[in-house]
Formats: C-alpha cells, sequence, structure tokens
C-alpha cells in the first residue's frame, strides 16, 4: 500500500509542479478498466501424489475460477504543450505500479519517455492484454523479458522476480507514415536500469534493489517495424543488459548479469479475412555466480498462427503452434515445451470479448517422463475507457 500512495504521490507532484501557463491550460484525462476473469474448465495435472497414510491418489487435473487481471490507466495530457503522462496499476493481488511514465511528443515521428514502461521485445509483449489473440502469449513472448532482464531460470538471489515486461529508465519512440494511409515505420529505443518493474538502483543514500552498479552499465534495446504494404509489418528487436561487478542489497553479494535477447517477426493480412503470423527468437545468460558455477544458459522460441475473422470481426477462429527450447538444469542438454493453441474469440461489443483455448501442452526433458498437460479454459474480459475534460486552473 505504501508503494502505491508512493506512486499516486508522484503523479499528483508531476501535474503540479507544470509551469503556470501549462496548469492554465484544460488537461485532457482518460480513465479505463480493465478485468479479466478466468475459469480453468479443465487442466491436467500428472503428480503421482498420494495421500500419506490412506494412499489415495491425488487429483490429476485442476479446475476453477480466476481474477486473472484487474487494472486501472489513468492517463492526463496537455495537448496543446505535446505533455503525456500513464500510470497503470495492478489491482488483482497485490497492488502495484506497471505504467508510471511522463512523455514529450512534439511529432508523431520522435516522443521522448521517462519512467517505468515495457521494454522493447517481441510483437506480442508490445500489445496490451486486450488485444491479444489467444488467452497467453506464446511461451517465448512469456518468458523472454524476464529473462533479459534480472530474473534467473536457476536458483540464485534474482530468481523468482517477475519483470511485468517493463522497466525503469528513458526512451525515444515515434512512427512515420512516408505520406502513406498506414505507419510505414515505427521504431523504439529504450535505455534502462535492466532489472524489471519496481526494482530501482541506489547506492548507500538511497538504497535500491542493487547498491552498486557501474555508471554505463544498463539494459540497451530497440524494437523496429517496417510495413512496406498496408497488409504487412515485418519486425524484431534486440535487448543488451548488462552489469560488472554488481552489489546486491543485501550489500554482499557480488555478481556479474549479461543478458541478450532478439527477435524476428512478421504479420500478414490475407484475403478473405484471414491474418497469418510468424516469430523466431533467441536469448543467452552469461551471468557469473561463483557460488554457483554457472556462466551461461540458452533458450529459443518460435510460434506460427493463423486466424480467420467472421461477422465483421465479431467472431475469430485461430490456431497457434509455439515451441519453446531450453536448457535443463547444469546437465546443457535441450528440455522443449510444445504446444498448439486452438481458440475462438468473440466480441458481442467492442468493450467486451470472450475467449475460449483448448490448449495441447507437451514437455520433454532429459532424464524425467514426458509431462502432457492440456488446459481448456476461458477468458471474460472487459476493457471500458472514458475521457473528461477537466476544468482550467485560472492565473492570477
Amino acid at each position: 500500500m505504501r508503494t502505491l500512495k508512493l506512486w499516486l504521490f508522484a503523479a499528483l507532484m508531476a501535474g503540479a509542479l507544470l509551469p503556470p501557463s501549462a496548469r492554465s491550460e484544460s488537461v485532457e484525462l482518460t480513465v479505463t478498466g480493465d478485468l479479466s476473469f478466468w475459469w480453468v474448465i479443465s487442466e491436467q495435472n500428472e503428480n503421482g501424489t498420494l495421500q500419506q497414510g490412506a494412499n489415495h491418489p491425488a487429483a490429476q487435473e485442476a479446475s476453477g475460477f480466476r481474477l486473472n487481471r484487474a487494472r486501472i490507466v489513468l492517463a492526463p495530457s496537455l495537448p496543446v504543450y505535446k505533455l503525456y503522462a500513464r500510470v497503470q496499476l495492478e489491482l488483482a493481488g497485490e497492488v502495484e505500479p506497471l505504467d508510471v511514465w511522463v512523455a514529450w511528443k512534439p511529432v508523431p515521428i520522435f516522443g521522448t519517455y521517462i519512467g517505468q514502461m515495457k521494454i522493447p521485445s517481441t510483437y506480442e509483449v508490445a500489445q496490451d492484454e486486450f488485444l491479444l489473440d489467444f488467452i497467453n502469449r506464446s511461451t517465448f513472448s512469456r518468458t523472454v523479458v524476464n529473462y533479459t532482464l534480472a530474473d534467473t531460470p536457476y536458483d540464485s538471489s534474482f530468481s523468482g522476480l517477475s519483470a511485468h515486461n517493463r522497466d525503469m529508465g528513458i526512451e525515444f519512440k515515434g512512427a512515420w507514415n512516408a505520406g502513406q494511409s498506414w505507419e510505414v515505420l515505427r521504431y523504439f529505443v529504450m535505455v534502462g536500469n535492466g532489472l524489471g518493474a519496481n526494482l530501482n538502483i541506489g547506492g548507500n543514500e538511497s538504497t535500491g534493489f542493487l547498491i552498486n552498479n557501474n555508471f554505463g552499465d544498463y539494459l540497451y534495446g530497440a524494437r523496429i517495424e517496417v510495413s512496406p504494404f498496408e497488409w504487412m509489418t515485418l519486425g524484431g528487436y534486440y535487448d543488451y543488459n548488462y552489469h560488472s561487478n554488481m552489489r546486491f542489497r543485501d550489500k554482499q553479494t557480488v555478481v556479474d548479469l549479461g543478458r541478450e535477447s532478439w527477435d524476428i517477426d512478421a504479420q500478414v493480412r490475407l484475403p478473405w479475412g484471414f491474418r497469418a503470423v510468424g516469430l523466431y527468437g533467441q536469448g543467452q545468460i552469461h551471468d557469473y555466480w561463483p557460488t554457483l558455477g554457472r556462466e551461461n544458459y540458452e533458450y529459443s522460441g518460435w510460434e506460427a498462427k493463423v486466424l480467420k475473422e467472421f461477422f465483421n470481426d465479431k467472431l475469430e477462429l485461430g490456431v497457434r503452434y509455439d515451441t519453446f527450447s531450453y536448457e535443463f538444469t547444469n546437465s546443457g542438454k535441450k528440455a522443449d515445451e510444445n504446444h498448439w493453441t486452438f481458440g475462438v474469440n468473440y466480441r458481442p461489443v467492442d468493450q467486451v470479448r470472450l475467449q475460449l483455448n483448448y490448449v495441447m501442452k507437451d514437455t520433454v526433458q532429459p532424464y524425467l517422463p514426458d509431462l502432457k498437460d492440456n488446459i481448456v479454459y476461458l477468458n471474460v474480459e472487459m476493457n471500458v475507457s472514458g475521457g473528461v475534460g477537466l476544468a482550467a486552473l485560472k492565473k492570477k
């Protein structure tokens, strides 16, 4: 709760610190509410667990309900001065700030953003959850941001961190239409802490997640999308995240962190309401943890999906295949997760969407039995947005 109060206070102070000439202009405010509920109808859960004493086998499936997402977005702006801001809070579970940034965007081709925001990554990471074709992003897209930032796939002081696809820093982005009716070029360049959402760097004066970090040891990332035709988008990104001899907040752990990841992707709109998307990406973790003896970890993934729209985009059917390959423990051997996802999207009105997905999972790991974890689940979500004009503050 203290974190929420601090972020709200910062947002109010940002408005209060505007020069008098800016405060005298009317402010536009957009408020968005985003809700998502899951009904896990049936999920296989092979476990082999027996009740002690009675030896009753544990249930081999999961079924139940979940509040998956509850968010509110406040987006004040002063268009006359090309100033914009965004505060997005996650309310499901522990209250956490997601997007918290201010921006100056004088022209469409250039904008400067400062704060906490999404890092350059795959096309799906850049999309809002309400716009995803399937209930979940592909495995590579769900995993790559955490591993590009500070999370580790093995036990360490950083294992288990959730990046929320975001980092604190400064970014530059914009779009250019080249005289066409669509955006021909979109770019996104960022320099950030390289840690993840709500994790900062501070020394003894203001203790942070990291106590020591050399100047220049940051996350550097860029994503570019090119649309030579209105029906085609080609994109890709590259992130490099390096920290040498950084000191953890326990003031004892000193480690090197080195991460990089990249992808290439293509999105194509075809005749008769079809869409096709493909992606391939890789990542490497070159951390140095002397106590663990781990220095390298590599992973990769790809996806291909086809969707068909019906009834003016009210109904959509789709199928996706994605695979994720990674190193299994310290053996260096590869493990694979292969997923088939079949989905139905129904949008009765623009603000409401129902998604039904059937996922066929097949996990192949060395030294362990192959695991199958098929899921049938329903997502009901609502995204409602409204704008108001705040009363102008008069200069005395």
